[in-house]
């Protein structure tokens, strides 16, 4: 069986599911303060529910959130490891643009 024959195939390479998509970053950052309701993210994000439930289904597959039986997302041990090195990162590439 080829990886496209497969049904759960990862396309993309982390690095480019972390930092390509805005929404993907700030629906990280946004579980950073803690688990949500979908409806938290659909008020906080205000855009379409296909799009959103789309790139939380992404960050599922690539085990950075998991859902729970009563519908909330919250980070993976992983999603929490990576999120708080994405906001190092982000800090520091803050102060290298208000330098230059």
């Amino acid at each position: 069986m080829t990886g496209s024959e497969r049904g759960n195939v990862k396309q993309r390479s982390l690095t480019k599911v972390l930092f390509e998509s805005e929404m993907t970053m700030n629906s990280l950052l946004f579980l950073k303060e803690g688990p949500k309701t979908p409806e938290q993210f659909f008020a906080y994000f205000n855009t379409p529910e296909k799009e959103l439930l789309s790139c939380l289904a992404e960050l599922q597959e690539y085990h950075l959130i998991i859902k729970s039986d009563d519908e909330v997302y919250k980070l993976t041990i992983i999603g929490e490891l990576l999120v708080d090195k994405m906001t190092s990162l982000l800090n520091m590439l803050d102060k290298i643009e208000d330098t230059v």
